[in-house]
This record gives structure tokens, sequence and C-alpha cells, in this order.
């Protein structure tokens, strides 16, 4: 995945067993994680490239999950990325995209607040943040 002038893409390539072996031995922390992901896929043909950015709903759609609660959005297979409790704002993800919700409801105890205690909160709004979810799901 990648960005371009404001527009999100997705590039596919078929793995090779070699080249899935690489990826999937690869350490994110190791300090030449760059130049071996590089390594592993250079080889690669691109089979197709996606343009993401044509599936980023209306905010017309986004505004259908108002009044909502978080487990509606849990059960619809949204996923928590974070929270700021001080403006009610929840980071989640949906499909190859990130939101920013912001919902309604009581926090008793901040310090213990679990993802949990989002199902009874409400949808106030939810707004694309220009960040990718897991762009890696291409739904099949």
């Amino acid at each position: 995945m990648y960005k371009q002038d404001e527009t999100y893409y997705r590039a596919i390539a078929v793995l090779s067993k070699d080249a899935f072996a690489k990826l999937s031995n690869l350490d994110i922390f190791s300090d030449d994680y760059d130049a071996k992901l590089t390594e592993a896929i250079s080889p690669l043909v691109i089979d197709h490239i996606e343009n993401l950015s044509q599936l980023i709903p209306a905010q017309s759609q986004l505004d259908q999950w108002v009044g909502k609660s978080g487990k509606d959005l849990f059960d619809a297979g949204w996923e928590n990325a974070g929270w700021n409790l001080d403006e009610m704002v929840f980071w989640m993800d949906y499909g190859n995209f990130q939101y920013d919700v912001v919902m309604t409801g009581d926090v008793k105890n901040s310090d213990e607040f679990s993802e949990e205690d989002m199902n009874a909160l409400v949808v106030k709004s939810v707004k694309f943040n220009g960040q990718l979810g897991n762009a890696t799901d291409i739904g099949e």
C-alpha cells in the first residue's frame, strides 16, 4: 500500500513460496529490516494496482453510523485502534481505512477504561481520518 498525490493505492503481486518465507521471517525491529524487505519484494511482479481511494465511503454513508452503539460497530466488523477519552475520539479500523469515531456516554474511570466499555457508548460522528486501516484485506 502506498499514497501518491493524495491517492491511496494497493499493489497486488503473486508470492512464490520462497518470497513468502522471506517475508514471514522478517523482523520488523531489525536494523536491516528495510533492506531485507526490499530484497524480498524487489523480484515480485506486480499483477495489478488498485486505487483504494475509490473505496473510501462517502460521508453520507459514514453518517449512517450516528446513533449506533459501540457494540453495533464491533458486531459489524469495526476494530478498535485506540482512543482519546478527553475528547471521546476513538480511532477505529473498518475495512481498508481508519476513522475518527466520536462517541458520547459515561466513562466512569478512564484509568480502567477498556475496549469492552466502548460497547455502551453511542456514535456522535464518524469521519475518515486519512489513515489506512487493514489495507491488506482484499476481501477474500
